[in-house]
């Protein structure tokens, strides 16, 4: 196994809280996600995983804990596409993300979502985790240099 990234160790057996409301939500906005994360500080979170430029950036104001951001876009035929752009990734990461997740499905795979992996670790220097939802999916995220995988589209996906 190689050597994990000092915020990952961090993150190693610990617990990571999703802050994240979808559009038309009460709690949907950064304000409320800023205060969604301090109270998953306060109740022993270790890291915390947020959607969007905003909503990371406003954690990152009230919070010191490591953070996976992701951005979701929709797919036209339903669901969501996982940090599906380089730029996506860079906007995030300069929002104040540590850890950048993407899908790393069958369908992410045929969206460019392993060179993506190592363009972010090259060019953006943070740590990537795969959103996976099949062991063959979590097996070729690790051979493109995933630090972190997480069945994280386990039952979202064919």
């Amino acid at each position: 196994m190689k050597d994990l990234p000092e915020v990952c160790q961090k993150l190693r057996g610990q617990l990571i809280v999703s802050c994240q409301a979808p559009e038309g939500d009460i709690f949907h906005g950064p304000d409320a996600m800023a205060r969604f994360a301090v109270a998953a500080r306060q109740g022993g979170a270790a890291g915390i995983r947020a959607n969007g430029v905003a909503d990371v950036a406003a954690i990152r104001r009230a919070v010191d804990l490591p953070i996976i951001g992701i951005r979701k876009t929709p797919f036209p035929e339903g669901g969501w596409l996982i940090t599906g752009s380089f730029e996506a990734a860079k906007d995030i990461v300069a929002a104040g993300a540590d850890i950048i997740a993407l899908d790393c499905t069958r369908r992410g795979q045929e969206l460019g979502a392993l060179d993506r992996l190592r363009r972010i670790r090259a060019e953006l220097g943070v740590p990537v985790m795969a959103d996976i939802a099949t062991l063959d999916e979590a097996l070729a995220a690790q051979q493109a240099g995933a630090d972190l995988i997480a069945t994280t589209l386990r039952g979202y996906t064919a």
